[in-house]
């Protein structure tokens, strides 16, 4: 599959653009991120995960900006480095997203395809 899809992106853009393995997941979606880890531990490469879990509007200054908090978004796939987080879902149309500040935002931002 990867390979699939690297070929397609690289034969749709010329040869500008490579597509990487990541994955959208929300936070509370277990099956994903259990089938992910097996897939990880059987060969699969995932190169990022965006995780989408959404401040309380009542116990946060909504729409934030806000820090990043890594025990906030903790999903059960320990062998993926989070590489974004979508933290505002459909608030007054808007979602927003940030990047991890561990990671180099401007390669991630350079190659991140938000969801």
């Amino acid at each position: 599959m990867r390979e699939a899809l690297t070929a397609k992106g690289a034969e749709l853009s010329n040869n500008t653009l490579e597509l990487l393995p990541c994955v959208y997941l929300n936070l509370s979606d277990a099956n994903t991120a259990n089938t992910l880890n097996a897939a990880i531990l059987s060969g699969a490469k995932c190169e990022g995960l965006s995780v989408a879990r959404y401040y309380s509007a009542a116990a946060h200054n909504y729409p934030g900006p806000f820090v990043w908090d890594p025990n906030f978004l903790k999903p059960a796939v320990p062998l993926i480095p989070r590489s974004s987080s979508q933290y505002l879902g459909d608030y007054q149309g808007v979602d927003a997203a940030q990047v991890n500040p561990a990671l180099n935002e401007k390669l991630v931002l350079e190659k991140l395809a938000q969801p």
